[in-house]
């Protein structure tokens, strides 16, 4: 909180703050250029999403119980 500004060098940097803040973080850094849906140029935001849909399958199972909490981990989300 002092306002001093540290700089570490790096090969590699991850960012793992979730879909929710790394596309904030990598524009507040000003790293890439902001995605622009008008123009179709830029990167930084394109594709940006979180939510993932499953398709409904319909049948009728007479007799089987199914555990419909199990599945992909990414197909949890609410």
């Amino acid at each position: 909180t002092t306002g001093e500004e540290i700089e570490q060098p790096a090969d590699i940097v991850v960012v793992t703050s979730y879909e929710f803040n790394n596309i904030r973080l990598l524009l507040m850094s000003g790293l890439g250029m902001p995605y622009d849906p008008s123009t179709g140029r830029g990167v930084i935001g394109k594709n940006y999403a979180y939510q993932v849909m499953k398709g409904n399958a319909i049948g009728f199972f007479d007799n089987k119980e199914f555990n419909t909490f199990a599945g992909a981990g990414a197909l949890g989300v609410v």
